[in-house]
């Protein structure tokens, strides 16, 4: 019997260890390229280039299969001191870098330069959530939400606030707060839907006329944009809590963490009965997804400590990184889906390249084969 080949990190990506727990991951713009970021329960942002001089390739092989060209050292993480505890959130800015709230109070910006700038300060009360689009930054102190832009808005909340999601416009602000979920409107107006559980993620459809709550129990819960009216959606049980959401921002595909495997829905009929995707592992169910930003696959990070690349109805999968090891909280791709950043709760944080070719067979077949650089 041959031997299982290595996970992909190891043939196409980089590892490094960071001395504190990687809380969320995301890719920015920074001086004009694509940078991932990795927000560090010490307050601090690592920082690294999607891609460097001699990164490992993919080439496709005109017979068939995938050809690895080895890669040379990445290049050193650079950290910036963003919070004086412990960053809980991060998201990248739509002019470049990255946005940070903390358990300090502070909501802050890594510029496109790395120079780090405060963009407001809340005493007493823990920035839980940041989001932006568009001209809006927001953030959620507390039970309250501020928004930086155009018109700067507070907006009161009867409960803390543990998510916030602009839709792709960035004309609508979605709120989890409590066993609710608000809607903002640019321009003035709130509206309140009942989510009947603690309200976890959130996640929108690409053309921001469905919204998805997770919540801490049961079923998924949404609500659909039927003309201006906004109609209730009902989803099926996936086999676990709606901690994490994920949906390609050029496709309709929600994924689902909480369950044995990934739960996938098309979200242009929504509702319904999920797909399965990826292995079934029910002693360490799915911790976190990370759905491709274009048709490529769904990656999930399990409990176990292994990230998988899996399709919708399939349990054929790719290896990102084995079991046993600390479990994976963070994932994101890139916006052009050729890198996926990935972190741990043990410090630990990854970036591996995945470019097209190397989906060009199926993953059960695929075959890397190795070359001199």
């Amino acid at each position: 019997m041959s031997a299982a080949p290595p996970p992909l990190i190891t043939l196409l990506g980089a590892q490094w260890k960071l001395g504190a727990p990687v809380v969320a991951a995301g890719f920015a713009a920074l001086a004009g390229r694509a940078h991932a970021g990795f927000a560090l329960g010490d307050g601090t942002l690592a920082m690294v280039p999607a891609g460097w001089e001699g990164a490992p390739a993919v080439e496709q092989r005109p017979e068939g299969g995938a050809l690895l060209v080895p890669g040379r050292d990445p290049p050193p993480l650079s950290r910036v001191a963003v919070h004086r505890g412990a960053t809980l959130a991060l998201a990248p800015d739509p002019a470049g870098g990255f946005l940070s709230g903390g358990d300090d109070g502070r909501f802050a910006r890594v510029g496109d330069d790395g120079a780090l700038a405060l963009i407001g300060e809340f005493a007493g009360v823990w920035v839980r959530a940041v989001a932006a689009a568009g001209a809006w930054r927001a953030c959620a102190a507390g039970s309250e939400v501020h928004l930086f832009g155009p018109s700067p808005e507070r907006v009161a909340l009867d409960a803390p606030v543990n998510v916030l999601a602009f839709d792709p416009s960035g004309r609508l602000l979605a709120i989890g707060h409590g066993g609710a979920v608000s809607l903002w409107r640019v321009g003035g107006g709130l509206s309140r839907w009942e989510a009947g559980g603690l309200v976890r993620a959130l996640a929108w459809r690409a053309d921001g006329r469905v919204l998805v709550a997770g919540r801490q129990e049961g079923p998924l819960v949404g609500w659909r944009d039927d003309g201006g009216a906004w109609r209730p959606l009902s989803f099926a049980p996936h086999g676990g809590p709606g901690h994490g959401l994920s949906v390609g921002p050029r496709t309709s595909l929600l994924a689902a963490a909480g369950g044995p495997r990934v739960a996938l829905w098309d979200l242009a009929v929504p509702g319904g009965a999920p797909l399965s995707a990826g292995l079934s592992a029910r002693a360490a169910p799915v911790a976190a997804v990370a759905a491709h930003p274009g048709s490529g696959p769904v990656a999930a990070a399990y409990s176990n400590g292994a990230v998988l690349l899996c399709r919708g109805g399939s349990e054929e999968a790719l290896f990102v990184r084995a079991a046993p090891a600390p479990v994976v909280r963070a994932l994101a791709w890139s916006p052009d889906g050729d890198w996926l950043a990935l972190g741990g709760e043990a410090g630990e944080a990854g970036m591996v390249s995945l470019p097209p070719a190397l989906f060009r067979t199926p993953p059960a077949t695929t075959q890397l084969e190795r070359t001199s650089a």
